[in-house]
C-alpha cells in the first residue's frame, strides 16, 4: 500500500478484477472486501453500502454478494456487454450470461442486469483467488461463475441502481452525456 492521503496498490497482471482484489487483500487484512468493477462509476453509494450490509449478514456456504438491477431496456436485454443474471426462488444466483436468460419462449421474464459490485469474506476472496477458472468463465468472461462452476453460491442483491456500465465507445458517450446533465443540474441547483 502506498501513499498517506490515497492508499493504493499496484498489482500484478490478473485474470480479473476480483482476482485483483485478492491480491491487494494479502496487503490489507479485512473481515470482508467490497469490490466495485472500474467500469461502473456510477454505482450508487446506496447500493455499495447495500452490499457492505448484506455482506456483513451473508447466510453460511454462500461465497459473495453481486447487486444486480432490473433491467427494462430491450436493447440492453440484447446487448452482449450487459451481464444478465438468473435468480432463484432463495435470491441466489443460478446462472449470468451476456446473452438474455431466461430465453422468452413461453413465458415473458423479467431481467436482471449484473452490477459490477461484489462483496466477498476474507475467506470466500481467499478461496476464488485459489480456483481455476473454468469454461463459463472463459466463455463468458464474467468471473462469478468461476464461484458457480466450483460449486460455491452467490446471494443476489436488487438495488434501485440505474448506473450505466461503460464498456464501448457508444458507453463512453452515453457516460458523457450523463455527466453533462448532472453537471448541469448541479450547477443551477447551487451550492447548500
Amino acid at each position: 500500500m502506498r501513499g498517506a492521503r490515497h492508499p493504493f496498490a499496484l498489482t500484478g497482471p490478473q485474470a480479473t478484477g476480483t482476482d485483483r482484489v485478492a491480491e491487494c487483500a494479502q496487503q490489507l487484512a479485512a473481515d470482508g472486501y467490497i469490490n466495485v468493477q472500474g467500469d461502473e462509476p456510477f454505482i450508487d453509494p446506496a447500493a455499495i453500502d447495500a452490499v457492505s450490509q448484506a455482506l456483513a449478514r451473508l447466510s453460511a456456504g454462500v461465497a459473495a454478494v453481486n447487486a444486480c438491477a432490473r433491467l427494462d431496456d430491450p436493447l440492453a436485454v440484447t446487448d452482449h456487454n450487459v451481464v444478465k443474471a438468473v435468480q432463484g426462488h432463495d435470491g441466489r444466483a443460478l446462472m449470468f450470461s451476456r446473452q438474455p436468460i431466461p430465453y422468452p419462449r413461453g413465458d415473458h421474464p423479467g431481467y436482471l442486469r449484473q452490477l459490477g459490485l461484489y462483496g466477498m469474506s476474507a475467506a470466500a476472496l481467499r478461496a476464488f483467488a485459489a480456483l481455476p477458472l473454468g469454461p463459463l468463465e472463459r466463455a463468458e468472461s464474467v468471473e462469478m461463475l468461476r464461484l458457480l462452476e466450483h460449486g460455491h453460491q452467490v446471494q443476489l442483491l436488487l438495488t434501485d441502481d440505474s448506473g450505466i456500465a461503460v464498456d464501448t465507445p457508444n458507453d463512453l458517450h452515453r457516460a458523457q452525456q450523463l455527466l453533462g446533465r448532472r453537471c448541469c443540474a448541479d450547477v443551477r441547483t447551487g451550492p447548500g
